[in-house]
């Protein structure tokens, strides 16, 4: 009886607010709850992290501040109305609640599959894939059938309790008399100020502040999922991103000046022009007509995939083809989705800590392609792709930038096998070469992107004779890509075209990409060569990013070029010490110079490691290196937000 009088006195002075109070503490327990469940689930990896406990006060607190954020309008609206007001708006107020609450849980339901898959929190890939729903929710379904009828029916379950609940607490407070309302309410949004910020400083809390530590995963769980969810839309929508204000400042100038000489490695002159890295670039070699060049585009294949790096028995096609021509055995990703492979590899662009520029808006024309660049030396181009070539805004950025012809999905009759993503990868390669044949004399340029080793790893029986059970996994479908490799060339060696065609291959990203590590550097090595007419039989351990293939190509072709890209023609670099990568991963930047490297994280001081055998060890920052990492990190958005990436700028006088 004496506990139910204390309530009572005690819902009595809180009033209105104590009905906010619930929603309030429901969401930090929902949060918490799932901050140990995933520390418990991933302890194997935070264990030996310095202070790895931290995580759940910085989270507390980060939590505190997206409850604040959500509930603000609601404690608004019921201090400053009389509670008939409240009462007659019940449904409107109380479905905002639950709304609230149910998006908490659902974010950190998702969270557990998206640290799978990518080893991040929700982030801007989160929002970018539902613009694809078809394929995304049949993905879902066939990979993850029963956490997604668990999760829709805890939800459910959850939203007929809260509705019951609220209900309740709607139609049993105590109103405060005006008076009172007056006297407290500026108590109570100072409050509500102080939890949405965290802070008294002059900057309230952002990301940087679960930066607690060098386990990129703990900083990762010591915040929610609600958070960077919302953190990467204002980011991608309503922020400037220019990346000196989020990495660190360096003038335009000073960039262009940081880098030229790193670009200047590969022998190239840099002409006069708007552009600032304007070069041309001559091949060595003079030909009766220039080759073909072929672009190959893997989907997710690692060097943790590749036999001849450091996988299991997956590619034999793969290791046999790299023997006839130049293999890298250090190439590294740009960053961890296929629209980052696809910048990098058509228009040797690097990563920025925007979207992929093949999605933004300046990009949509005038922008720098290789295709761009073949068409005016009067070649043929074409993207081939098994899936629909509308999504990542694939088709718009070929259509408007040098692409003569996209062939996708609609373009293939009675395939042999159909995915959740197109059509399989042996249905990619035949109709590639049934197209190479048709060009004749004419040179062409084509790129092919793979489809066959997504999620949820669908392939045609038969094929291939199984590395693991189940059937459908990833490590049994990079062999059956694979095996499709093999087939093409075998098909591609009977042709006319075959002996004056250059074919580079090379994978978008890694699978999973994920470690302890601000940036999982081991993670971003994938496979690549290029093999065709003068290509010699030869192995590149130099470090080297994405973005040198195409001048490296470009070195056999037979043309002289003038094109504004930035990557390192590797035929030219010869020390390990000029050796360097670009390496995107969410809101993180690394740069690696040999088997140095700078992580750029926003909002926060940088820092270096030496790169020891897969690990990073600490070391003291060294500012010209950081300068660079600067450079690197600013030039693609400075290049990109002026238009300068293009072949249009005219050469100055």
């Amino acid at each position: 009886m004496q506990t139910k009088k204390f309530f009572n006195r005690f819902s009595d002075f809180l009033g209105p607010i104590y009905p906010i109070l619930y929603p309030f503490f429901i969401s930090l327990f929902i949060l918490t709850f799932s901050r140990i469940i995933l520390t418990i689930l991933h302890w194997d990896r935070l264990s030996a992290t310095k202070d790895v406990f931290l995580l759940f006060p910085i989270g507390l607190r980060m939590d505190i501040v997206m409850t604040c954020y959500l509930l603000a309008l609601p404690i608004i609206i019921i201090i400053f109305f009389p509670k008939n007001v409240i009462i007659k708006i019940k449904k409107l107020f109380i479905g905002y609640l639950i709304v609230a609450i149910l998006l908490l849980t659902f974010m950190e339901f998702a969270t557990f599959n998206f640290i799978t898959e990518f080893d991040l929190r929700p982030d801007r890939k989160f929002f970018e894939y539902l613009s694809h729903p078809h394929e995304v929710f049949e993905t879902l379904w066939k990979s993850y059938k029963l956490p997604l009828i668990i999760s829709v029916s805890l939800l459910t379950i959850l939203t007929i309790y809260l509705s019951k609940f609220f209900n309740s607490l709607i139609l049993n407070y105590r109103p405060w008399s005006l008076k009172k309302r007056l006297l407290i309410c500026p108590i109570i949004f100072g409050l509500v100020f102080l939890g949405c910020r965290s802070s008294v400083g002059h900057r309230p809390v952002n990301i940087s502040n679960t930066y607690f530590s060098n386990n990129h995963l703990a900083n990762e769980l010591a915040c929610n999922s609600t958070y960077t969810l919302f953190y990467a839309m204002y980011r991608t929508f309503f922020y400037e991103k220019n990346p000196s204000n989020i990495y660190g400042k360096i003038s335009p100038d000073e960039a262009i000046e940081y880098l030229k000489p790193i670009i200047e490695k590969s022998g190239d002159t840099f002409i006069s022009s708007n552009t600032p890295f304007m070069r041309k670039q001559k091949s060595p070699y003079q030909l009766r007509r220039p080759t073909n060049i072929v672009f190959i585009l893997l989907e997710s294949v690692g060097a943790s995939d590749t036999s001849c790096l450091e996988g299991p028995d997956l590619t034999p096609n793969i290791c046999k083809l790299k023997d006839e021509g130049l293999w890298f055995t250090n190439l590294n990703a740009t960053g961890t989705r296929t629209a980052r492979g696809i910048e990098a590899i058509a228009a040797g662009f690097p990563p920025s800590s925007s979207s992929s520029v093949i999605k933004l808006s300046k990009a949509k024309s005038g922008f720098f392609t290789l295709a761009s660049l073949l068409k005016k030396h009067g070649y043929d181009t074409n993207f081939v792709y098994g899936g629909q070539s509308t999504f990542d805004q694939m088709k718009s950025f070929f259509m408007g930038n040098g692409f003569d012809n996209i062939y996708d999905q609609n373009d293939f009759k009675n395939p042999v096998f159909s995915t959740t993503w197109g059509v399989s990868d042996e249905d990619l390669f035949r109709k590639a070469n049934e197209i190479f044949k048709s060009k004749g004399d004419k040179p062409f340029y084509s790129l092919i992107l793979t489809t066959s080793n997504h999620i949820p790893y669908e392939f045609p029986d038969g094929r291939i004779e199984l590395y693991e059970q189940p059937k459908e996994t990833h490590f049994n479908t990079v062999k059956y890509t694979d095996y499709c490799i093999g087939m093409f060339f075998e098909l591609a060696k009977k042709e006319e075209y075959f002996k004056n065609t250059i074919f580079v291959l090379a994978a978008d990203h890694n699978h999973h990409v994920e470690g302890n590590d601000l940036v999982p550097v081991t993670k971003y090595k994938i496979p690549a060569f290029i093999i065709g007419p003068n290509v010699p039989k030869k192995t590149i351990d130099i470090v080297a990013s994405q973005i040198d293939l195409l001048p490296t190509a470009l070195h056999f072709s037979g043309l002289t070029t003038t094109h504004p890209m930035l990557g390192q023609n590797m035929m030219r670099i010869s020390d390990p010490k000029d050796g360097r990568a670009l390496m995107q991963f969410s809101e993180n930047f690394a740069y690696r110079k040999n088997d140095d490297v700078v992580i750029l994280r926003p909002y926060t001081t940088a820092k270096q490691f030496k790169f020891v055998e897969g690990q990073l060890e600490s070391k003291e920052l060294n500012n010209e290196l950081y300068k660079e990492a600067l450079s690197y990190s600013f030039i693609p958005w400075y290049l990109y937000s002026n238009k300068l990436y293009t072949l249009e700028n005219k050469e100055s006088d």
